[in-house]
């Protein structure tokens, strides 16, 4: 079992909390569906108290809000993230606290071990739900962890391609869950429950 020590870098961390300095803009969204109440209200108010006036402009008004508020909503679909502007001394600070520390991962076929200063996690590979590379991270991510390792380090030690290798190989194996043979029986056929909570199995 190769263990790989190593030291995760500021650059690494910035990287790790890029996702979450992902912001969606939905500034336009936002203005077009303000509009579009306005004009909404505007040719409503319009139409109620002058009821024997023509479709303009208080029709005009209800339906150009209609289509405002439409577009806002394919407005926001579409709304892309955009990155804010990192805190450095907020994320300096955290890095310090929790991600400055050495630590050391060892894998094998059976599952991996990753050891720092508070102790051991270790997980088998049935636990693996993704594995992704981001620029300078190759991260292998559980139902509730996400593990993050450079990829500097483990291509200086040779374990870069051979963890990737096996861990997108675990995954391969586990696109199909399980398989059951179907084999018909006297049991499982020509079977009728008389409870009206059971479904009755016909040949």
């Amino acid at each position: 079992m190769p263990k790989i020590e190593y030291t995760l870098c500021f650059e690494n961390y910035l990287e790790m909390t890029s996702s979450r300095r992902e912001k969606k803009d939905f500034r336009i969204a936002a203005i077009s569906a303000v509009s579009g109440f306005f004009c909404i209200a505007a040719g409503y108010l319009f139409l109620k108290i002058r009821t024997e006036a023509s479709f303009f402009p208080g029709g005009l008004l209800l339906a150009t809000g209609l289509l405002l508020t439409g577009l806002a909503m394919i407005l926001g679909f579409l709304a892309k993230p955009k990155e804010s502007r990192p805190d450095i001394t907020v994320l300096r600070r955290e890095y310090d606290l929790y991600h400055a520390d050495r630590r050391a991962i060892e894998f094998d076929e059976n599952g991996w071990r990753l050891s720092w200063y508070e102790g051991e996690d270790v997980r088998p590979w049935s636990c693996l739900r993704q594995v992704y590379e981001l620029e300078t991270l190759l991260v292998l991510g559980t139902g509730t962890t996400y593990y993050w390792l450079p990829k500097a380090v483990l291509q200086r030690d040779g374990q870069l391609e051979p963890l990737r290798a096996l861990a997108k190989s675990i995954l391969a194996k586990r696109q199909r869950l399980f398989e059951v043979p179907l084999r018909p029986s006297a049991q499982v056929t020509g079977v009728v429950n008389r409870s009206p909570d059971f479904f009755a199995l016909w040949p």
